[in-house]
């Protein structure tokens, strides 16, 4: 429902702000196909939240779609942004094999 609100009045709202609340109410998932729909616009706010959701949904294919058509991101961020999930995910692995 969220999704629909902002895609009746995006020719009115500004897509970084947009993206500058979801991050702060943890809600990007909640708003991804308004990100998707507004992504043509090339903003880079918009690119580096879409790229980070397909980080967290680990949809590489997607993301690489994305930064070849869209070039407005910081590629710093997308890093450190994968290098945290692949860290995530090798600490909660090491912690489950000692564990058992």
């Amino acid at each position: 429902m969220v999704n629909d609100l902002l895609k009746a009045i995006v020719g009115k709202v500004d897509h970084t702000k947009v993206v500058t609340i979801a991050r702060q109410e943890n809600s990007l998932d909640l708003i991804k196909q308004y990100l998707l729909s507004v992504q043509g616009e090339n903003v880079a706010a918009v690119n580096e939240a879409i790229n980070q959701l397909f980080i967290e949904e680990d949809d590489f294919e997607s993301l690489r779609g994305s930064i070849e058509s869209h070039d407005k991101f910081d590629p710093i961020s997308l890093a450190k942004s994968y290098v945290l999930k692949i860290s995530l995910s090798l600490s909660l692995s090491l912690s489950l094999s000692l564990w058992i």
